[in-house]
């Protein structure tokens, strides 16, 4: 706050009467960069930060110039999200399927974001270090099969669709194994839309079930 005493020059902490003389935030602390739109239509950045988290007289307001041409996105290592499933079995040929559905949409993606905006990639991963946990040593990765036509969220919303199929009769595991050594694993990648703010704003949950199913022998 502004001293009244003392309005043309420095200014106080918050609830405090000392004067905020080379004050600095915290390294954690930041600022937000606002985007508005201008009576033209045209975006306009209101604040850039220089990279210490904070605003200072490094920072600027006219660091990059847009116009109603300017297409402000989301970062592409923002866009992707994955999980994984462990998977063993004997002497089991089997097959995993999945459907989505949108349980809840709000503001804008109600209109703007579906399923078919939502990348879906389907991999196996045979054996591996996933942070400090080794699986894969004594398994079969081999005898099963991709569905590559599954290519977005979309493609698994009228019913159940086959992700992957294992088709080895005696099952992922080798014998004389821990069980994560007998283990392959499933990786489920999804990836959003190139997200500009023509979209708006809002959310979208999804509902993803999956099922295993035993296939005849």
């Amino acid at each position: 706050m502004i001293s009244f005493f003392n309005r043309a020059n420095e200014t106080n902490l918050t609830g405090t009467t000392q004067r905020a003389t080379n004050f600095r935030p915290d390294a954690n602390q930041s600022f937000r960069l606002g985007i508005i739109q201008s009576a033209n239509g045209a975006p306009t950045i209101i604040g850039n930060d220089d990279g210490d988290g904070y605003l200072d007289a490094g920072d600027s307001f006219s660091a990059f110039s847009v116009s109603n041409f300017t297409d402000i996105g989301l970062a592409p290592d923002g866009r992707s999200y994955s999980h994984s499933i462990f998977i063993t079995s004997r002497n089991t040929r089997f097959s995993i399927r999945a459907q989505a559905d949108i349980a809840n949409a709000t503001g804008d993606f109600v209109q703007t974001v579906g399923l078919e905006d939502i990348a879906l990639n389907v991999s196996l991963t045979a054996n591996g270090n996933d942070d400090g946990f080794d699986f894969g040593d004594r398994a079969r990765s081999n005898n099963n099969s991709i569905n590559n036509q599954v290519n977005s969220l979309a493609d698994l919303e009228s019913s159940q669709i086959e992700l992957i199929r294992f088709t080895n009769a005696n099952g992922i595991r080798i014998r004389n194994g821990t069980i994560n050594q007998q283990a392959v694993r499933l990786d489920l990648e999804y990836t959003m839309p190139v997200y500009d703010l023509s979209m708006g704003l809002g959310s979208v949950d999804i509902d993803l079930t999956i099922d295993f199913f035993r296939e005849a022998q």
